[in-house]
């Protein structure tokens, strides 16, 4: 973002047991003048977390979401700089894993357990469609999504370990259910997209 008065900022998140920490490098407009480097704790409840941006393309969303908290908070930043009142909605208790956004950012991936989102990138809300823990595959960290935002990859363990792909353009949880298929049977220690559209193992 930048400001008028201050010149442009970066903000850098990190994630840890101990909460969400912002980093704040501010380059001012004012020639020969130095970068200045301040952080601070922005959420002591969260362990997880991803970024997007908001419906008029100037703004972000931090989505963020901790083990035992049973609560998303999504953070807005904007020029001004990032709101400390997150706006907040249900989740489940005892998540571990990872938080994705689908690119077009309108749906957020939990994992594990294993469950769907439907993201309001104008509001900041978080509502439930899926809980895919029903397909019975095993635990672990990595997903990702299409290109579209049409399907789902999810990297499990025990038991139906391997590679599996889920069509979520239904928003019916049977539906999406019964598209997982297995790509790779082997145990899959990480996936990454490409910007070519494919799924790397």
């Amino acid at each position: 973002p930048n400001t008028a008065d201050s010149g442009m900022f970066t903000f850098l998140f990190t994630a840890s047991n101990s909460g969400i920490r912002v980093y704040r490098i501010i380059t001012p407009t004012m020639p020969g003048t130095p970068p200045v480097h301040n952080n601070e704790l922005i959420d002591d409840s969260s362990t997880m977390m991803t970024i997007t941006p908001g419906f008029d393309r100037n703004s972000f969303w931090l989505i963020t979401k901790g083990t035992f908290d049973p609560f998303f908070r999504c953070y807005k930043i904007d020029p001004n700089g990032i709101s400390r009142t997150p706006i907040i909605s249900a989740g489940p208790t005892g998540a571990l894993g990872t938080l994705e956004i689908s690119p077009d950012g309108k749906i957020l991936a939990l994992r594990t357990p294993l469950e769907l989102y439907d993201f309001d990138y104008r509001l900041g809300t978080i509502t439930r469609f899926a809980n895919l823990s029903l397909a019975n595959i095993g635990p672990g960290d990595w997903m990702e999504f299409s290109q579209t935002s049409n399907a789902l990859y999810v990297a499990s363990g025990f038991p139906n370990r391997g590679l599996h792909y889920f069509n979520i353009t239904s928003k019916f949880q049977p539906d999406i259910i019964n598209s997982r298929t297995q790509l790779d049977g082997r145990d899959i220690k990480g996936i990454s997209l490409t910007k070519a559209g494919y799924i790397l193992v």
